[in-house]
């Protein structure tokens, strides 16, 4: 597992605090006049699609298709240099068997309480 930090027709899902998203990446698009991406995941329930912002597209620049993603925000929190809020969020890429232990709930890489309704949270 590895987490990233920076780098260069589907259900759109809100963010909220503790959501967590899960499943292989598929591609990124620009909605015209947008200003980040719409991420679209194939997880076990089917495609599902998120917004970016600009933490999240730093660090969904880097992943490959097909790569194994988890997806956590952590709500809004405030910059301290500037008192500015923004969306905080952490992106893992698992490898190897991790993305089948996190299915099967064997895995947990976040090392906390396992997300209401499964891997895919609350969706």
């Amino acid at each position: 597992m590895r987490e990233i930090t920076s780098g260069p027709g589907v259900q759109v899902e809100p963010w909220t605090p503790d959501a967590i998203l899960a499943g292989r990446f598929v591609d990124a698009k620009m909605p015209p006049n947008a200003q980040s991406f719409i991420y679209t995941l194939h997880s076990k329930a089917g495609p599902v699609g998120f917004w970016g912002s600009t933490q999240l597209d730093a660090k969904m620049a880097g992943i490959q298709r097909n790569e194994y993603v988890v997806v956590k925000c952590h709500g809004k929190k405030v910059n301290p240099k500037n008192a500015r809020e923004f969306w905080a969020f952490t992106v893992l890429v698992l490898e190897g068997t991790e993305p089948e232990e996190y299915e099967a709930g064997k895995l947990d890489p976040f090392g906390g309480a396992k997300p209401e309704g499964g891997p895919l949270g609350p969706f």
